[in-house]
């Protein structure tokens, strides 16, 4: 086989400076001692080549590259691991307003429920949200009998002069208890369930639809109409 052949199947050079052996002269057996014979006679050994593996200049710099790269792994673990800790900052509290209306159970409310997101209650509400607003109209108009105290919570264009208000509270009896289911339908009406409890245990139930309109701290009533 020729050094170019064994050059493409070792990937190493050859060493071309170094000398072919020369049999010795004296020796008819081309070099071979006598006292070492060979066991064939007629055929001469081989020259031995010596070679050296000597690594060619990309494998030199793939090796470096390599070195590089694990000293880069090395240098950036330490970094996290030493790194200090990063204080992240509290998310801000939202601003938006949160459902004021107090469930409660007292003897209107016995057996008064409704699917889920219904709040029962006989107090009072705020003005920032939908439940909130009817909730404080129910507990002005039965507990409070004011109009002053509901005529606020209803848009101009509600349709609720204050006289119609005045004569309903009055024929509504003194002492009369109430309760009030209110189940969101979406973010501006909802399903009401007003339930009247009188002195002498009369119960009045009604069933309401109550639009709204939010605004935060001023959130009206825009319209009251039977519902079924």
């Amino acid at each position: 086989m020729s050094s170019g052949s064994q050059d493409e199947r070792m990937g190493w050079g050859w060493l071309d400076e170094a000398p072919e052996p020369q049999p010795d002269p004296t020796n008819s057996r081309g070099g071979v001692p006598d006292e070492f014979p060979s066991a064939e006679p007629d055929s001469a050994p081989e020259p031995v080549h010596r070679t050296r593996r000597r690594m060619p200049l990309r494998g030199w710099l793939l090796a470096a590259a390599v070195l590089a790269l694990a000293v880069g792994a090395i240098t950036a673990g330490i970094a996290e691991v030493t790194r200090k800790p990063t204080t992240v900052a509290p998310p801000p509290i939202s601003a938006a307003p949160r459902p004021t209306v107090t469930a409660t159970s007292g003897p209107a409310c016995a057996g008064l429920s409704g699917p889920a997101g219904t709040i029962v209650t006989d107090q009072g509400g705020d003005r920032d949200t939908l439940s909130g607003v009817i909730a404080a109209f129910e507990f002005g108009y039965y507990a409070q009998r004011s109009v002053a105290a509901v005529t606020p919570l209803l848009a101009p264009d509600a349709g609720l002069d204050p006289a119609r208000l005045a004569a309903g509270i009055a024929s509504i009896p003194t002492g009369t208890r109430h309760c009030v289911a209110i189940t969101p339908l979406s973010g501006n009406a909802a399903d009401v369930h007003i339930v009247e409890v009188h002195p002498d245990g009369t119960r009045v139930d009604y069933l309401q639809v109550i639009d709204v309109r939010i605004a935060v701290g001023a959130t009206v009533i825009t319209n009251i109409q039977k519902a079924g």
